[in-house]
């Protein structure tokens, strides 16, 4: 019993640390860190973050472009030693929808350079300018930006409450099946032995002349005053 609780107790906390929330932690901290290791970098196909890498001095022969997300996992996935890239640098927008899809494999880091963004070309004098206006300011004010982003990036799955990427795992049947082998096991030895040790205590009935019917009521007999803690007399064995 004390193995089997030792055991028990084992197992119960390698489950829960397999149930703890876990933080990705990225093994590039910092961008700058891509230029000390000249690590290969991704970038979006057509996007003007070349022009920003360039600036910062980045060595244009470890560009690496890409068109999809799909493209993006599997260079992450290699790494930059083979055929990959050790990280991709994107506009946030995409980051977040890349990360909505995978967030449980990559996380983001900073900082975030910010950029002159996106705009909307009207020609000189459009009564459009001062509507689009209006409706970007309400979109800004109000909670409609945020459920726009929470509908369509999804990070809520795979953020913890101080923003981290994690990743949990789920209670299932076979979480258990290593408590329950144990248990299992440790029952059925104990069982066995007990069987064996009561069969040769009583291996007399067993070598009587009585019929089977008589030897398994005797047997039964027998383990009932065993329980009780009293002893078989001779006159109640069967002839």
């Amino acid at each position: 019993m004390f193995v089997v609780l030792v055991l028990s107790s084992s197992y119960t906390a390698s489950l829960t640390s397999m149930l703890t929330v876990q933080q990705l932690q990225p093994t590039i901290t910092d961008i700058h860190d891509l230029i000390e290791e000249g690590d290969y970098i991704g970038y979006q196909y057509g996007s003007f973050v070349t022009g920003l890498l360039r600036n910062m001095n980045f060595d244009t022969s470890k560009f690496r472009s890409y068109r999809t997300l799909k493209e993006y996992d599997v260079a992450l996935s290699k790494g930059s030693r083979n055929g990959g890239v050790a990280a991709i640098v994107d506009e946030l927008p995409y980051i977040r929808m890349f990360l909505s899809k995978y967030c449980r494999k990559y996380t983001m880091i900073g900082p975030i350079y910010q950029t002159s963004g996106f705009g909307f070309a009207f020609p000189k004098g459009s009564p459009l300018v001062a509507d689009v206006s209006r409706a970007i300011l309400r979109l800004k004010e109000d909670e409609e930006m945020e459920r726009i982003s929470r509908k369509w990036f999804k990070e809520g799955r795979c953020r913890g409450s101080d923003g981290a990427t994690v990743n949990t795992k789920s209670l299932s049947a076979d979480s258990f099946k290593g408590l329950f082998l144990v248990a299992g096991l440790s029952s059925s030895l104990a069982l066995a032995i007990f069987v064996s040790k009561f069969v040769y205590e009583n291996r007399c009935m067993l070598n009587s002349a009585a019929s089977t019917k008589l030897k398994i009521h005797d047997l039964a007999r027998a383990f009932y005053q065993k329980k009780d803690g009293s002893t078989i007399s001779e006159e109640s064995l069967s002839p």
